[in-house]
């Protein structure tokens, strides 16, 4: 597969550097916003302050090298059957010498595609991919990883088998409570949400397929989540909680549309979908419209679709179809002069 690479200058030396040199790899799934930097432990620094220095400069070389990444995954311990990693998603409004990242968050996306970073070029191969920070847990099916667009199937069923959907309702919160003078849920299946019904914001399923849903929505949804999160305690700086505005279709889909870093996101995150399939099987939510014993999620018809199904109240499955994953570079950060 053809990547673009950067090389180390002549003038680098290994041996008056702190560090060798860092290679980066650059990938992206379908579903996601923007690329996913990928690096392992290994080659890090094990003092905290020395690792984000490390991660500035290398998310600054990588943008010299035309990848913008908005997230991060450190790639911890790898086999032919596991992954561990941790999930750093860059905080907005930082600078490149200033950035600052968190770690408690998911993001389903950026770890299949640090997965996909892994097994580039290998036979079609099932891989556990584990957030050790979080304990977000994915079972994969890699298709043919010589093309440029890598056929991924993934599933969380793992992570909530056997649970009922009404537990990961947020302490503190109904399952339909208002925020902002608006009808919320909150509930917490990967990362903590905010789940909104466009129909109480007198907004029709058709806008959230758009592109764009409009201004005044997006606006309407950052006062509920500020709200939402003074209510949980969360600071203001945090990306926690997500929200996610849904509805449901004519032929029985839930749409959904979220906010990322105060924008449209352009596809539908894993633990966005993920947390409204949920939130509709909960009695009572925003979401919920009657007794079923599945449900689909997506953003737009020709977009990943999130499946959850349950059994005497209890969860029985949880996968995500569509998903593809693409290695895009491998960028080297050149060792740095002491």
């Amino acid at each position: 597969m053809p990547m673009k690479t950067t090389e180390r200058s002549p003038r680098q030396s290994r041996r008056h550097a702190p560090w060798p040199d860092i290679r980066v790899r650059i990938a992206v799934t379908n579903a996601a916003p923007s690329p996913t930097a990928v690096l392992h432990a290994e080659n890090l620094p094990h003092d905290p302050a020395q690792r984000t220095d490390l991660l500035r400069r290398a998310l600054r070389h990588v943008g010299q090298a035309g990848w913008h990444c908005t997230k991060v995954v450190i790639i911890e311990h790898c086999t032919d059957a596991e992954i561990s990693c941790r999930f750093l998603q860059v905080q907005p409004g930082t600078d490149d010498r200033s950035r600052q990242f968190e770690e408690s968050a998911d993001c389903g996306n950026s770890m299949i595609a640090a997965a996909v970073a892994c097994v580039a070029a290998r036979p079609p191969v099932r891989l556990t991919i584990v957030n050790s920070a979080t304990g977000l847990r994915i079972d994969t099916h890699f298709g043919d990883t010589s093309t440029r667009h890598v056929p991924v199937e993934a599933d969380v069923t793992p992570r909530f088998h056997g649970q009922r959907p009404e537990s990961f309702t947020l302490p503190g919160s109904d399952a339909c409570w208002k925020v902002d003078g608006t009808p919320t849920t909150l509930l917490k299946a990967a990362n903590p949400y905010v789940i909104v019904r466009a129909a109480d914001l007198d907004v029709a399923v058709e806008t959230l397929r758009k592109p764009d849903p409009g201004a005044l929505l997006l606006d309407r949804l950052r006062r509920i989540r500020r709200h939402a999160a003074r209510h949980l305690g969360l600071p203001g700086s945090s990306e926690l909680p997500k929200i996610a505005v849904a509805e449901w279709t004519a032929a029985g889909v839930l749409t959904a549309r979220t906010v990322y870093l105060g924008r449209w996101h352009p596809h539908l995150p894993l633990s966005a979908g993920i947390s409204v399939a949920m939130a509709a099987l909960v009695p009572r939510s925003t979401v919920f419209r009657s007794p079923r014993d599945e449900v689909s999620v997506s953003a737009r018809a020709s977009d990943i679709q999130v499946h959850l199904a349950q059994h005497d109240s209890l969860i029985t499955r949880c996968s995500i179809n569509g998903l593809a994953g693409e290695l895009l570079a491998e960028v080297t950060v050149p060792a740095e002069q002491q």
